[in-house]
């Protein structure tokens, strides 16, 4: 069996944990050779060359012409079959793309998931950013604009900052006081500002988008090289940001 019940609590089988935990290195990392995975996981090559042949078995996984071994477009499909159930998307979809047209920015839509933001979506400026930005990019949420929006508005927000400062070294040096009064400020002004937060040289301006309750389930962000948005510009793109989000809830109120 590949799960056991125990005293009211479901226990997935080690290999089963291994198993999901290759493909999610695969997915993550890309092409990888066997032994790098034996290393990875502290396994011998013929447990791993097992796991994987379990993998390529059902679709999740290939092998390349070098030997390397990686996931397969099918993590793809089920991914984005996945993401286009997601309510928040699917509402927030044409939003994104009317705000990147009325900017000519980059902009992207982003979910909590744990302590860090998703992005679910985005659409890229013609004149690139400097860091790449892709749907499925994970980012500690208390360095961008929208996870700082997210963490603001959220009734655990200060314990995920928390679990941050903790487990995520770059946070390290983020000070917590400081971080405090900002979540203030932003639920006063209603949007969050982020200047060379998790990648150097790239602001961010975001605002929550919230459930029935008023709780943020998503954020919509416009992100840009720090020399195209000066302070004196944040107001206007905040409030282009803030018009769209409220739009995206209008309709998620009326579904």
């Amino acid at each position: 069996m590949g799960a056991a019940m125990l005293a009211g609590r479901l226990f997935v089988t080690p290999a089963v944990l291994r198993t999901l935990k290759i493909l999610d290195f695969l997915a993550r990392r890309g092409a990888t050779r066997l032994s790098e995975l034996g290393r990875e996981f502290d396994l011998p090559k013929s447990n791993v060359h097992r796991l994987l042949l379990s993998l390529i078995e059902e679709g999740f996984a290939r092998q390349d012409d070098t030997g390397r071994y990686e996931a397969s477009m099918k993590v793809h499909e089920l991914g984005a079959l996945v993401a286009n159930r997601n309510p928040v998307k699917r509402a927030a979809t044409p939003f994104v793309q009317q705000l990147h047209q009325a900017t000519g920015e980059t902009v992207a839509l982003a979910i909590l998931v744990g302590s860090d933001i998703l992005y679910v979506e985005r659409v890229l400026s013609l004149t690139p950013l400097r860091a790449t930005l892709r749907e499925g990019w994970r980012v500690p949420a208390a360095f961008t604009a929208a996870g700082k929006v997210i963490l603001a508005h959220h009734s655990s927000g200060l314990e995920l900052l928390d679990l941050i400062i903790k487990t995520v070294p770059e946070a390290a040096e983020l000070d917590r006081s400081a971080m405090i009064n900002e979540f203030e400020c932003i639920r006063d002004q209603g949007f969050a500002v982020s200047r060379s937060g998790w990648t150097r040289g790239i602001n961010s301006v975001a605002a929550a988008i919230a459930d029935h309750t008023g709780g943020p389930i998503g954020a919509l962000a416009l992100i840009v090289p720090a020399e195209r948005l000066s302070e004196e510009q944040v107001p206007e793109v905040a409030l282009k940001v803030l018009n769209a989000c409220a739009r995206v809830n209008d309709l998620l109120s009326a579904g």
